[in-house]
């Protein structure tokens, strides 16, 4: 072999040595390269899979808390239209009440409302009918100034209207329910859904 064809085979060589060395090179940086591209991944997808948990976490407890919320108003609502039931319950019961119980509660009405002046009750046609004998002179015996039966009948089912010259008392039961509704609601929740 010839000293040019040693040459060639050397720079041959050589070139095979350096390029192996460059392709050895290149491959350790491609594997570094690779390690911390699956690092960064293995991070970033951690940090995903925490953040869909923790997302689910927050949907899943507003999902709760609305479910809570409407739970609760379904309750309420069904507790008002029971508590309400039992208010109409009361109005009917109040109607037919007995004729000496009723006039009792119209006369403690009239009492409660009393003036020392002239006045007037009015009733329905119903209970101007079934008026108890006797009831007006029971009434102003209690009375400085008499009190007489309007002789128009009132628009209403139950109760009375007193009125002394421009004013007016109303006692019908629905006025009196009406008035008294938030607090009759209040003390028919506490009997039937308090919570002991």
């Amino acid at each position: 072999m010839s000293g040019f064809d040693n040459i060639l085979a050397k720079i041959n060589a050589d070139s095979i040595a350096a390029g192996e060395q460059k392709i050895a090179s290149a491959e350790a940086k491609a594997a570094l390269i690779r390690e911390e591209g699956e690092e960064k991944a293995s991070i970033l997808f951690d940090a995903r899979i925490k953040r869909a948990k923790y997302d689910a976490d927050v949907i899943e407890a507003k999902g709760r808390s609305a479910a809570a919320l409407y739970s609760k108003r379904v309750i309420l609502q069904e507790k008002i239209a029971i508590i309400d039931e039992v208010i109409v319950e009361v109005r009917s019961k109040i109607c037919a009440l007995p004729a000496n119980e009723y006039f009792s509660f119209i006369e403690s009405f009239v009492i409660t409302h009393s003036q020392d002046t002239p006045g007037v009750l009015t009733l329905s046609k119903r209970d101007f009918d079934r008026l108890p004998s006797g009831f007006m002179d029971k009434l102003n015996a209690t009375r400085s100034s008499p009190l007489t039966i309007s002789t128009q009948f009132g628009d209403f089912d139950a109760g009375c209207i007193v009125t002394y010259g421009e004013i007016s008392y109303n006692g019908t039961v629905d006025a009196l329910i009406s008035e008294k509704k938030d607090q009759l609601r209040d003390m028919i929740n506490r009997k039937l859904f308090d919570e002991k």
